[in-house]
Parts: structure tokens; sequence; C-alpha cells
């Protein structure tokens, strides 16, 4: 990870994609202004999209499918957020090194 950014609402993370700035979000499925899911749908459909992992309280089995929906790369259960995203993390990195032609680092 070279650089991290926070944003508190869905329509600062739209304003941070358009840079481009961004290999990994970490959305929270409620936000203020925008669900987390009806955003990453936004995110997706930009060329180039990050990869989105959405951040939920509750891990059933019609979020993971809203989730797969939206086009999340991942899911997340903030209970176990610590415990679940280590694991994930290289997958993560390997699957946008993939997309983006890059070799990634050891």
């Amino acid at each position: 990870v070279a650089t991290v950014h926070t944003a508190a609402t869905g329509v600062e993370t739209l304003t941070r994609c358009e840079h481009g700035e961004s290999d990994l979000l970490l959305i929270d499925a409620q936000l203020p202004d925008i669900d987390g899911f009806e955003l990453t749908r936004r995110i997706k459909e930009r060329p180039a999209a990050p990869l989105v992992v959405i951040l939920v309280l509750f891990d059933y089995a019609a979020v993971q499918q809203e989730a797969a929906a939206a086009g999340a790369d991942g899911l997340i259960d903030k209970t176990t957020f610590i415990q679940q995203l280590g694991p994930i993390l290289p997958d993560l990195v390997r699957r946008q090194a993939a997309r983006r032609g890059d070799v990634p680092g050891p």
C-alpha cells in the first residue's frame, strides 16, 4: 500500500474515483448519502474501476448476493474485519496487478 485516502460520503468517494487515484476501496454498506451497494455499482460502471470490498455488519446470503450483483470484489463482515482482510489482500493485489498488466512484487 503506497497511499491511503479516506472519504466520509459516497459522493466524496465518487469524486476521488474520477481522479483514478485508487486501486482498492473498502466501502461501508451504510453511508450517509448513498448505500455502499449503489456506490459500488456506480464505481464499477467506470472504465478501469478499482477493486471494491464492501464492509457489512451481517454477512447473510442475501447480502452476499447483493454485493455480487453490485460488482463487488469482496465482502467483509465488520465484526471480523481484522481476521478477514489480511487473508484476502494478496489475492486482491494479484487481481489488480493482472488487470493492469503489472507483475506483482514479492
